[in-house]
């Protein structure tokens, strides 16, 4: 199953990135459905006795959901599916969860690190 993730998640990072280059200027009025339909952001979070790096790809389409790739040399891809949240957006699966509002997240899973975008979101 992660195997696939990875496969997934490299094929979609490299149409992505075409997608994004190839995309509007800033500040440029965009309509809803010009809207990219999966979006890239790599996180520095930091935790109480280490950091990490991530980079999440989130997928805006229903099922909303969002893969996060550890980039610590553990290899491993992991899918959270979007929760319920009164503020911002959160995803779980019942052992960890990545909340982000606007370009700052909380992931936690076994201790809790506190996320900046390191790319604008």
């Amino acid at each position: 199953m992660i195997h696939a993730l990875k496969i997934v998640a490299r094929a979609t990072l490299a149409g992505l990135a075409a997608a994004l280059a190839a995309g509007p200027l800033p500040g440029s009025i965009v309509r809803a459905e010009e809207l990219p339909r999966e979006r890239l952001v790599r996180f520095a979070c930091h935790g109480e006795f280490d950091h990490r790096q991530l980079t999440a790809l989130f997928f805006n389409e229903p099922p909303a959901e969002v893969v996060l790739l550890n980039e610590n040399g553990q290899a491993g891809a992991v899918r959270l599916l979007q929760q319920r949240s009164g503020s911002g957006a959160r995803y779980g699966d019942g052992s960890q969860t990545f909340w982000v509002k606007g370009d700052t997240a909380t992931y936690q899973r076994g201790g809790s690190y506190q996320c900046k975008a390191i790319q604008a979101p």
